[in-house]
């Protein structure tokens, strides 16, 4: 994580991640937290790392338009959890694409959160996260 030529926020993000620390839905229920369970975008899935990353709808375009989908989903049945599956991309993706592949993690999570806490519907294209959010 440390050696990613990504910002510090990025390295901090994943740490927290894959230390399974982000406040899901789910996990925030295991914490007696009074929430929905359910997916941000209403969908009829219970909201964990797995379903914010790689198995909502909302995020598979994400994935598709930085160019990354293809591999993630030839590895989605190999894994069992969200962390199983950062960890392992982390070690086996090109180096130049270990950093897209981070940021766009903490892309789906701010644009999950600004859904949830300030109402709104953010596009799915990150191209524009990536300039407004990341500097």
């Amino acid at each position: 994580i440390w050696d990613l030529q990504s910002p510090p926020k990025i390295k901090h993000f994943l740490w927290r991640t894959l230390g399974e620390c982000l406040p899901t839905r789910m996990r925030l229920r295991t914490k007696v937290v009074t929430c929905s369970s359910l997916g941000a975008y209403f969908e009829n899935n219970f909201e964990n790392e797995w379903h914010v990353f790689f198995c909502c709808d909302q995020v598979k375009s994400v994935w598709t338009e930085v160019g990354i989908w293809h591999t993630i989903s030839s590895h989605i049945q190999s894994f069992e959890s969200a962390q199983e599956m950062i960890f392992n991309m982390l070690h086996t993706l090109p180096t130049h694409q270990k950093s897209i592949f981070a940021t766009t993690l903490w892309c789906i999570w701010k644009r999950r959160n600004d859904k949830i806490w300030e109402a709104k519907n953010p596009t799915p294209k990150v191209s524009s996260l990536y300039k407004s959010r990341i500097a």
